[in-house]
């Protein structure tokens, strides 16, 4: 149970940390950022960032994983969605407006928060009636952005046992319709399923280092089936899942992790704080790490790598940069927590964090509906 609920909390620590009331989100100089911390804490870095305050709330990532954790379990306890092991169910459109709906509504919370444009834009378009218009938003070749993959980490919570295909189906199937109800392309959904599938990982010791390799298996072998079964756009969708495939195909080739055979990342002989901002800016689609599908995911998953799960060097390598730190922030840090719980986290970090008891009690619930202890049996 502490992994679910350090998944959740540490989310909004690294959403919070990299946000910093809009401070860091938008600084576009890690070194910056990181002299800031320094002179925050006297020098003592992470360990002293005591993360209270109005300067230090959470942003739209935050407000919109709990948006995805309380739409999962709404979905289970009305029946719609039945997570048994052996004959589990889901009746996609009702789940699907649960989520439009929550994902409407939780946009009452957004104040100082700076939600995205293609959000706040799709999410207005179907405001007057969510429940039936979850699946109206078109496809767009503009859709690419890393709403998705920012919001997604409790869908891995819940349907963590990618080794049964039919779990695995329903992480699928809701982390592409949850994701296209503001993000219709591929890059910007599967950045949301990816992440997902990375607190499936964590929570099944998968080592790190084979996620890359997993996920574009799964990905090549599921999701273009799945999206013509779907039928939205069903070519245009197929067509386009190839940019997220070649974009992390080339990621893992650098660090020489695409082979079989191969367990050890390689990262450059000089890769500090600006050699990270360069190679973040240079995955980007318009120089801004991590503010899409695909480069937000990558970020996060190359600090996985690079820290070796370090909290403190997770942090200065996936939260404080010069990209869209709260987003990578999120995801890195959601993931650290299901690795490892709170294991090696100062208390400074999390214990006054907005909306701390909020997300405890999601990383419980969702715990206690995903028959996670039945599977350790």
């Amino acid at each position: 149970m502490e992994k679910f609920k350090a998944s959740m909390l540490l989310g909004g620590v690294g959403d919070s940390m990299g946000y910093h009331d809009k401070e860091y989100e938008f600084q576009y100089c890690g070194k910056l950022i990181h002299e800031d911390v320094n002179k925050i804490t006297n020098g003592k870095g992470i360990s002293a960032l005591h993360l209270k305050g109005s300067s230090w709330k959470v942003s739209d990532d935050t407000v919109m994983m709990i948006a995805t954790a309380e739409s999962l379990l709404d979905s289970v306890e009305k029946g719609f969605l039945v997570v048994d092991p052996q004959n589990p169910k889901i009746d996609l459109p009702k789940v699907m407006g649960i989520f439009a709906r929550k994902y409407v509504d939780c946009m009452n919370d957004m104040d100082n928060r700076m939600p995205g444009a293609s959000v706040t834009g799709a999410l207005l378009k179907i405001k007057d009636n969510p429940e039936e218009k979850w699946n109206s938003t078109p496809f767009r070749t503009l859709g690419g952005g890393c709403g998705a993959a920012m919001r997604s980490m409790p869908i891995g919570l819940l349907f963590h046992d990618y080794e049964n295909p039919q779990i695995l189906d329903l992480l699928i199937s809701v982390s592409i319709e949850s994701g296209r109800i503001t993000h219709h392309h591929p890059v910007g959904y599967l950045g949301g399923l990816v992440s997902a599938l990375y607190i499936s990982f964590a929570l099944h010791n998968l080592p790190i280092v084979e996620w890359g390799k997993k996920l574009l298996q799964i990905i090549k072998e599921k999701v273009p089936d799945y999206l013509e079964k779907a039928q939205r756009f069903a070519k245009e969708n197929i067509d386009a899942v190839s940019t997220f495939i070649d974009h992390w195909e080339k990621y893992l080739k650098l660090r020489q992790i695409f082979g079989t055979d191969q367990n050890v990342p390689i990262f450059p002989d000089v890769y500090d704080i600006q050699e990270r901002d360069d190679f973040y800016k240079s995955i980007s689609f318009k120089g801004w790490g991590g503010s899409s599908g695909h480069d937000s995911v990558i970020i996060a998953y190359d600090a996985l790598l690079g820290s070796k799960v370090n909290w403190e060097e997770l942090c200065l390598r996936g939260v404080l940069h010069g990209g869209d730190s709260d987003s990578t922030g999120v995801i890195a840090c959601s993931t650290y927590g299901a690795l490892k719980g709170f294991k090696e986290v100062p208390e400074l970090n999390y214990k006054d964090l907005e909306y701390h008891d909020r997300l405890i009690d999601l990383g419980e619930k969702l715990f206690k509906i995903s028959n996670y202890e039945e599977k350790q049996k």
